[in-house]
């Protein structure tokens, strides 16, 4: 859940910045877009296919599984361009693609890194070496 916020909040954050806010008041624009982007999350099935790549990915190397993610940001993402018959624009989905993939990979990246960390605390802790 924390990746999935902080993906929606930056990609709403780069999106704000690209395409315009209103100037007298920047996070409500910045609220809306986090919003819309989170309910975009929930009904391409986003959310629900990174939660299971993310419980059953076992791998060790650190880059795989985001990179994965920024593959499902991109199919869900167009998955719903198709389902609401290309309502972006090829200027803004090429956009959004990319901030959203950039997004999706670094978030993803930063959270595989910072649980790989806690886990091998949390065995440290749970196994001292005398």
């Amino acid at each position: 859940m924390v990746e999935t916020g902080s993906q929606a909040l930056l990609l709403a954050l780069l999106l704000t910045g690209l395409f315009g806010h209103d100037q007298y008041n920047f996070g409500r624009g910045l609220m809306i877009y986090a919003g819309e982007i989170l309910m975009m999350f929930f009904l391409t099935g986003y959310l629900l296919t990174t939660a299971i790549a993310r419980a059953i990915w076992k791998g060790q190397s650190s880059w795989r599984y985001p990179l994965l993610c920024t593959i499902l940001f991109v199919l869900h993402f167009e998955l719903l361009n198709v389902g609401i018959g290309g309502a972006f624009a090829p200027r803004d989905r090429r956009i959004i693609l990319i901030t959203g993939a950039v997004a999706a990979f670094l978030i993803t990246l930063g959270g595989t890194l910072a649980l790989r960390r806690w886990t091998t605390a949390g065995t440290e802790r749970s196994n001292p070496q005398s």
